[in-house]
């Protein structure tokens, strides 16, 4: 709380990308996540409960970016547009590797990449 105060916790799981961070929207909270090996994105709401959570191909790379009603992250391979209703993927593009957040604008997603 805005006291310091812990509310709830939840752990990622096992290892993730020092990189990324959650992001929050509309009262929900998306993050990386790590469990046993396979890579999620993890949605939870503000109380602390996990509501979804999204199987990709690899470890989450970069900050999780919201726009139009969809959730934009990158993957050591790949870049994916995920819908926060209905929680399926709406498409995934490869990549060669990177680090950068998605940028939207325009309707348009901007990514850079190896």
């Amino acid at each position: 709380d805005l006291n310091g105060n812990i509310k709830w916790r939840i752990t990622t799981g096992g290892e993730i990308s020092h990189y990324t961070s959650p992001s929050a929207h509309s009262g929900l909270i998306l993050f990386a996540g790590n469990y046993s090996g396979v890579h999620k994105l993890v949605c939870v709401n503000e109380s602390g409960v996990i509501l979804w959570n999204f199987t990709v191909d690899s470890m989450i790379k970069s900050s999780i970016a919201i726009a139009y009603g969809n959730a934009y992250f990158t993957t050591e391979h790949r870049i994916y547009a995920v819908n926060l209703t209905t929680y399926n993927e709406v498409w995934n593009r490869c990549i060669n590797g990177t680090i950068s957040t998605p940028a939207i604008a325009y309707g348009k997603v901007f990514v850079g990449t190896r």
